[in-house]
Order: C-alpha cells, then sequence, then structure tokens
C-alpha cells in the first residue's frame, strides 16, 4: 500500500534503549507490544520513545543491555 500525497514511510529506528523506573505508584507504565501494564519499569527508547517491557525487549532480540546498542 502506498502512502498518501507521496508522504515516505519513517525511517527505521536504530533503538538505543535506556530503562525508566517508576518510583511512586502513581506513575505505572504499559509495554507498547503486548500491552502488559502496571509495569515498575520499561525499556524507552531515547530516539523514537518506543516502550517495550524486558520479556518483548529480549524476544525481539535486543539483548539485555541498557543502553540498546548490542543486537541491533
Amino acid at each position: 500500500m502506498s502512502q498518501p500525497n507521496g508522504a515516505q514511510a519513517a525511517p527505521r529506528c536504530n533503538h538505543e534503549d535506556k530503562v525508566v523506573t517508576s518510583t511512586t505508584t502513581l506513575v505505572r507504565f504499559r509495554c507498547g507490544s503486548c500491552d502488559a501494564a502496571n509495569l515498575t519499569r520499561i525499556n524507552e527508547c531515547v530516539k523514537c520513545k518506543r516502550k517495550l517491557c524486558a520479556r518483548c525487549k529480549d524476544s525481539a532480540g535486543q539483548g539485555g543491555t541498557a543502553s540498546g546498542t548490542a543486537g541491533n
């Protein structure tokens, strides 16, 4: 399917993840892939702001590094 009005698809992000931790019960995170909710920790890409739980990040072949540089 082509993009409307000649728009191009966004370039693929070379993800650089950082772990974001909630220090309060008022802020919880939701995984953008599996919709797991009420997470106190989430992996967030510093470039595109994609959020993944640890299980989805590991299954995506991203490895366990906090910087997200391995396996990209």
